[in-house]
């Protein structure tokens, strides 16, 4: 009964909730197009659905081959930034975008990338939580044995 103690704080404990947008969306909004309600909409107001327009169905004219990402639009492939940007997620959790960042805005970048804060928080959640169970189970053993 003890290990699903256990086991169950340690699932709790490392549970991770991400949010991003639809990877069906990249390619429309990473060439800079609008979107709504399922199509990607070009320049000139035409529009195709999403999934045509991923595999070339639709819309060739605008799926131009070598592209870069601008400052401000949401980022899937981190190495579509044009020169001088970075991937950059400015909330915990989301979509990154393209920006000019500092070594400061990098580095807290790549905290919120890899949620390096959670981890560490929940290891010495689940530490703690087995320790004060391994405790209670200690001290209710040594109540067994000096009522015998």
């Amino acid at each position: 009964m003890r290990i699903i103690h256990i086991l169950l704080a340690l699932v709790i404990c490392s549970t991770f909730v991400v949010a991003s947008l639809p990877e069906e969306i990249k390619e429309c909004v990473q060439r800079g197009y609008s979107t709504e309600s399922g199509y990607c909409i070009f320049p000139d107001d035409s529009r195709c659905l999403y999934e045509e327009f991923n595999q070339g169905l639709c819309g060739r004219e605008f799926m131009i081959e070598d592209y870069c990402i601008g400052e401000g639009v949401l980022v899937w492939d981190q190495d579509k930034c044009c020169e001088g940007l970075m991937p950059y997620l400015s909330v915990r959790f989301g979509q990154p975008k393209c920006e000019q960042i500092t070594l400061s805005k990098q580095i807290d970048s790549f905290v919120k990338h890899y949620m390096i804060i959670e981890i560490i928080l929940s290891v010495l959640l689940m530490g703690i939580f087995v320790a004060i169970i391994m405790f209670i189970s200690w001290v209710i053993k040594k109540i067994k044995n000096a009522g015998l």
